[in-house]
């Protein structure tokens, strides 16, 4: 497999970040689609959290203690499809509802698997297996103290054609965080990485679980550890931003704009001096000018180089740019930005950058809809609509996920 160099990413995972206020219940119970009889033990839960339950003997089940905003409830059993359903527990949403009452109702599953599943590559299964640590834990340190209990559960096929890793998993990976301290049942349903353009494609749905500890130095230790790795991440972006408070929680937002490069004539004046220089190999004679910058090596240079190039703009974003208060929008942000977090990277990511020494987290951040709607809780839709480049691209892998009603102490 081709080695890659920063990666570029699409997590299409919901992000939330929950904040201190009052709480919401979801309540319901669960069903067989041909039966009708009730489901007794389905893991009923919402999606990237540690919010979650099983269905009791009658089928019914409650959730609890729900931040505002809005969720992914998820409800999965073996032998059933799964069930997804955006609930909207905002005050925009739903007036001041305290608890929702859901049905779900769950269909068979049939027994299929697509023709990449079936060709799974157990040849190299353990080369394969390598790869997708480093693409889904990541290679920050917290990846070094995160592991997969139960790695055989992955299918996993390389496409030597395309230069394409596939994996698909039927159960959940079981994960630890050891330094963060989670247990996270991970069902993942798509993961793609194209090593020829470094874009790698995840889909899944994480269900936390807090390993217990009894000793107030351990706790404190990995308190600490959970905040500096929430510090920077996606979702204090993205609850920075939808709070306008980008400035003093130390980000940098800038428009990104692509321009020509001055530097660079245009392609047909650089082959017309080329051809000039080497006789236009008519005769081999290659004709040299006694100006540095009359030189062949000197437009070989210069074809080399790019003909458009990134230009940031100067001016910060505070995110009040964007906000429309009528619809409840942050409208016409589309783009790409500079986003930069006021503290020093991690220097297990200079091997990507082909540094000696750390500077500022710097990501670039791909809006790809003009309009983005974010919950007060921090949940944003499209949640396919979010492009990562850079620092960010190479931190937010599962090694460093936190659920999503975390919230930093001042521990």
């Amino acid at each position: 497999m081709k080695k890659s160099g920063i990666l570029s990413v699409i997590f299409f995972l919901t992000i939330i970040v929950g904040v201190a206020q009052e709480k919401r219940s979801i309540s319901g119970k669960v069903t067989d689609s041909t039966t009708g009889e009730v489901l007794a033990s389905v893991n009923v839960f919402l999606s990237n959290t540690s919010i979650g339950t099983s269905s009791g003997a009658d089928g019914s089940f409650r959730l609890q203690n729900i931040p505002e905003g809005k969720y992914d409830l998820i409800a999965s059993s073996i032998g059933y499809k799964p069930y997804f359903l955006s609930v909207d527990l905002s005050n925009s949403g739903n007036g001041f509802t305290q608890e929702i009452k859901v049905n779900i109702v769950l269909e068979a599953e049939v027994k299929e698997l697509n023709e990449i599943t079936v060709r799974a590559d157990t040849t190299n299964w353990a080369r394969n297996y390598q790869d997708f640590k480093r693409l889904f834990l990541g290679q920050t340190k917290w990846a070094r103290s995160c592991e997969i209990m139960n790695p055989k559960v992955l299918y996993l096929y390389y496409d030597t054609k395309d230069d394409v890793l596939v994996a698909h998993a039927k159960q959940p990976l079981v994960i630890i965080q050891k330094e963060l301290g989670y247990k996270i049942n991970y069902y993942l349903y798509q993961f793609e990485f194209e090593a020829r353009t470094s874009r790698l494609m995840v889909y899944g749905v994480p269900h936390f679980e807090e390993i217990q500890l009894d000793k107030e130095r351990l706790i404190k230790k990995r308190n600490r550890a959970r905040k500096q790795a929430y510090q920077g991440s996606l979702v204090h972006f993205m609850r920075s931003l939808a709070q306008n408070r980008l400035k003093e929680n130390g980000f940098q937002m800038r428009k990104v704009y692509v321009v020509k490069n001055k530097k660079r004539p245009p392609t047909e004046v650089i082959n017309q001096h080329l051809k000039r220089l080497n006789g236009g190999k008519k005769n081999m004679v290659i004709r040299f000018s006694e100006a540095p910058s009359d030189s062949l090596s000197y437009y070989l240079r210069l074809r080399q180089q790019p003909e458009e190039m990134d230009s940031i703009a100067p001016a910060l974003y505070t995110g009040q740019e964007f906000w429309n208060s009528q619809t409840g929008l942050f409208e016409k942000i589309d783009g790409r930005y500079e986003v930069i977090f006021n503290e020093q990277e991690e220097i297990e990511y200079l091997p990507l950058t082909g540094r000696k020494t750390t500077q500022k987290q710097n990501s670039h951040i791909t809006f790809l809809q003009p309009n983005l709607k974010i919950y007060r809780n921090g949940y944003y839709e499209d949640v396919r609509a979010i492009f990562l480049t850079g620092y960010l691209s190479w931190h937010e892998k599962m090694a460093t996920f936190l659920p999503l009603e975390y919230e930093p102490t001042s521990d």
